[in-house]
């Protein structure tokens, strides 16, 4: 995890939940904790605390955008001179999984027919288990930056 100094009062404030939390005053002896062999837990805790697990399909338009107008581009151009058609993506940070498959969608779009592997991941033990179960409720607001009959192409409702 990267915190830069704009960040740095979100950080602090995290830090003093947790110290607050266990009953510690200072930030070394919380430093103690963590690195001793009783911190496992309390670092586990520290990192779901740190971690942000908003998400949503297409929740960062222009980074998407980046993606496939000039990444995806320049890599299938780079990829026929080489007639190299491996290609792998990772999606860290992914939360429940929302933007690994925002990725799908572009690539499906962008590159039809161009076999790919997307592997995701994110820290926070919390975001692990829905991924695994690839269904959306309507009400979660999740489909709200999909592409215009994106939610038609892409997912097939299904009764409850």
């Amino acid at each position: 995890m990267y915190f830069d100094e704009r960040r740095a009062h979100f950080l602090q404030d995290r830090l003093q939940r947790r110290l607050k939390i266990c009953g510690l005053d200072n930030f070394y002896a919380y430093y103690r904790l963590l690195t001793s062999h009783q911190g496992k837990t309390e670092l586990i805790a520290l990192v779901e605390n740190l971690t942000v697990n908003e998400t949503s399909f297409f929740r960062d338009k222009p980074q998407l955008e980046l993606f496939q107008k000039n990444i995806l581009e320049d890599l299938l151009r780079r990829k026929q001179e080489r007639r190299d058609w491996s290609l792998r993506f990772w999606s860290a940070g992914c939360s429940t999984g929302q933007e690994p498959y925002s990725i799908a969608m572009v690539c499906q779009e962008s590159m039809p027919g161009v076999k790919y592997e997307l592997v995701a991941s994110d820290l926070s033990s919390g975001s692990w288990s829905p991924v695994t179960t690839p269904v959306q409720s309507d009400g979660s607001g999740q489909f709200v930056n999909l592409p215009l009959g994106g939610t038609s192409r892409f997912f097939r409702l299904r009764n409850r």
